[in-house]
């Protein structure tokens, strides 16, 4: 899948109204990156993942947001 189809199915906002992905100011349009899966932990991440930081009981995954 498309990282921008992924944007725009979860409704991707960032400085963008709901319901509207906000296009990279760099080329006016959304990521093109190809998306081959998806993690919540950064320790079995692999290349092409898209990570999703949940909280949970103990942890928070913002907290892994960068190394991600």
């Amino acid at each position: 899948m498309i990282l921008a189809q992924v944007m725009q199915d979860i409704a991707y906002q960032y400085d963008a109204p709901p319901g509207h992905a906000k296009q990279d100011s760099a080329n006016n349009s959304l990521p093109q990156s190809n998306v081959i899966g998806i993690s919540t932990d950064t320790r079995s991440l692999k290349q092409g993942e898209l990570f999703f930081a949940l909280d949970g009981r103990h942890l928070r995954g913002s907290v892994f947001a960068k190394e991600a």
